[in-house]
């Protein structure tokens, strides 16, 4: 996990990103994942607007947002809080998304991926880093992520 981590981290052109995914490793104080309880929203005050939080439904694996953070929605135009992933307007973002978290499922780790959002007037690009959190330490029940426009860097 932790040459993984290393490795992200190199990776990510956001200050903001390496900061949540530092935050998240500390988190985890000795376990695989950490849990929702350890997410403080107090801490994410620089990145807090970029952050989703989604729930991890298994049988068939789909993912649920609990929480689409206000600058992402205002940015896309849309917030899905309570609506499935596979509710997303723009399939090619969807299918990206679905992807991403279905690797951070399957990985057990977290991982990092870049958009580029065409259309309606907006364009822009963005990273995002999707990290698994676990109630009980071990299964994936939620994934966090933080969202950082390239513009905002």
């Amino acid at each position: 996990m932790e040459a993984h981590l290393a490795a992200l981290e190199q990776r990510l052109r956001s200050k903001r990103l390496r900061q949540l995914l530092q935050q998240w490793n500390s988190w985890r104080r000795g376990r695989e994942f950490p849990s929702r309880a350890d997410v403080a929203p107090e801490q994410l005050k620089y990145i807090l607007g970029g952050i989703v939080l989604l729930d991890v439904e298994r049988e068939p694996l789909r993912f649920r947002y609990r929480l689409m953070g206000a600058a992402l929605a205002a940015r896309r135009g849309y917030d899905l809080t309570g609506k499935l992933l596979d509710d997303n307007p723009d399939p090619e973002l969807r299918a990206g998304l679905i992807r991403l978290n279905t690797l951070v499922v399957e990985t057990r780790l977290p991982q990092t991926a870049e958009y580029r959002i065409l259309g309606e007037g907006r364009s822009y690009y963005y990273d995002a880093l999707n990290m698994p959190l676990s109630n009980d330490g071990s299964t994936i029940n939620m994934i966090i992520s933080g969202s950082a426009y390239t513009d905002e860097e």
